[in-house]
């Protein structure tokens, strides 16, 4: 197409390459306009419209047409005013696009400069065809046959919308409405693994710490009930020395022994028998109170299994949408993070009474060990009268042995329970030369080195 504005210049590029792909054909367009010719060049190397370019809606549609023709367009550089005809054979070509009347276009295209600012683009090819009588003449390569039409704006519109392009938009959405559905099936789904995963970790981690207080209780049951065995089988015993026979020699010792002796024995058993049931009582609320967590879990497990959450009404279900699963799962997670705090201040009720449970424990053994070492002091006392080393070594070796393991044990104690001051390391060291001695004085002179100075 032959013109000397560069706009109506791609207008028939435009035309030509619309037509060659409602023909399925090639074509040949021989153009004036080098504007045009280094404009579709360089939107055949690299496929894309550079930004704020002159002209960019129409490059856009040249760049759409090129994507989707099946044959191929040339566009070859001519002076104005020359006779396409004459440069090319149409035999040997599949299509040349040939427009006569090169003056009454350049009429046209003057048009169109002049009235852009108040007629729109100004130019358009039924004005052309009315106006000017400009015609545009197909010419066949392929056996030689001619065809001769003229074709509007209108009919180029028209043309891009097809039947066959029509099915494949619809085709097109539907596909994209059954991607976005399973699509948000699948964030559905997976949003309620999440919430199963997070209350399940949350229920093992629950179960797991009270399994630890259980196992502790138990123990300590058992070490109770030694102690308290011990208690029966001093009261069961009842081979008690005479504290007649021997009164002269020690005047009210055996009288003393005798009263230490059935305190401690009394101790032995209220010590022992309480340790136990405080034990007991632990145990049992801290099962109950486990078993009524694990019912709220599940409870919150069977919500997170269903659809949407919370199911309200059918309505509900149809307006919902991804903000609410996300709801869900926080809704969930301040649930669950609830029901682990009410147990872990239950666990630490319980861990307040434990310490005590320890404490009866440990005061009974001590009331089972004395009571052991007076009942043998008397037994002595009775056999040898005249040796009071005896049961004095005795119970001297047994207090001294007492009063040490037992300070042993409460500092040991202490120092489990006390809450451990780590020195801050610097983050560079490796775990090695925290370790290490060079490591600790390399510590000390960075500390050195972050005072100030004054």
């Amino acid at each position: 197409m032959l013109q000397n504005n560069a706009r109506a210049e791609l207008y028939a590029v435009i035309v030509a390459m619309a037509w060659c792909r409602f023909h399925a054909c090639s074509a040949i367009v021989y153009t004036d306009c080098a504007y045009v010719k280094d404009g579709y060049d360089y939107l055949c190397r690299h496929g894309a419209v550079p930004s704020a370019w002159k002209d960019e809606d129409l490059w856009e549609l040249v760049l759409q047409l090129l994507a989707s023709l099946d044959g191929i367009v040339t566009l070859i550089k001519t002076s104005a005013h020359v006779d396409v005809a004459a440069l090319v054979d149409v035999a040997d070509s599949d299509l040349v696009w040939q427009a006569h009347w090169n003056e009454a276009a350049d009429v046209a295209a003057k048009s169109a400069r002049m009235n852009a600012g108040t007629a729109g683009e100004g130019f358009q090819w039924h004005d052309c065809q009315g106006s000017h009588g400009l015609d545009l003449e197909f010419r066949f390569g392929a056996h030689g046959a001619m065809a001769m039409s003229a074709l509007s704006w209108e009919s180029i519109g028209l043309i891009g919308l097809t039947a066959t392009e029509v099915v494949r938009l619809l085709q097109q959405h539907k596909s994209c409405e059954q991607h976005e559905t399973w699509s948000r099936r699948d964030c559905a789904a997976a949003l309620r693994t999440v919430r199963i995963d997070m209350i399940n970790t949350v229920r093992e981690e629950m179960r797991d710490q009270v399994e630890v207080v259980l196992r502790s209780l138990q123990d300590m049951m058992v070490m109770s009930s030694l102690v308290l065995v011990v208690g029966f089988g001093s009261v069961s015993e009842g081979t008690f020395p005479d504290p007649e026979e021997d009164d002269v020699t020690y005047p009210g010792l055996q009288s003393f022994f005798l009263e230490l002796y059935a305190c401690l024995a009394a101790l032995t058993l209220v010590l022992s028998l309480g340790s136990l049931l405080l034990s007991i009582a632990i145990s049992q609320e801290l099962q109950f109170f486990l078993s009524a967590c694990t019912a709220d879990l599940q409870r919150h497990v069977r919500r997170a299994l269903q659809r949407d959450w919370p199911v309200e009404s059918r309505e509900a279900l149809e307006d919902s949408n991804d903000s609410d699963a996300l709801q869900a799962v926080l809704e969930d997670a301040r649930a669950v993070h609830g029901l682990a705090q009410g147990l872990m201040r239950q666990v630490s009720y319980f861990q307040r009474l434990y310490p005590l449970a320890h404490i009866l424990l440990f005061s009974g053994m001590l009331c089972a060990v004395f009571e052991c070492s007076v009942l043998l002091s008397l037994i002595l006392v009775h056999h040898f009268p005249s040796m009071p080393v005896l049961w004095q070594t005795y119970c001297g070796t047994v207090l001294l042995g007492v009063s040490l393991s037992s300070g042993v044990s409460l500092w040991a104690m202490w120092k489990i329970s006390s809450p451990r001051e780590e020195p801050e390391e610097h983050s560079a060291l490796s775990p090695v030369r925290r370790r290490s001695r060079s490591g600790r004085f390399n510590q000390s002179r960075l500390d050195q080195l972050r005072e100030p100075l004054l």
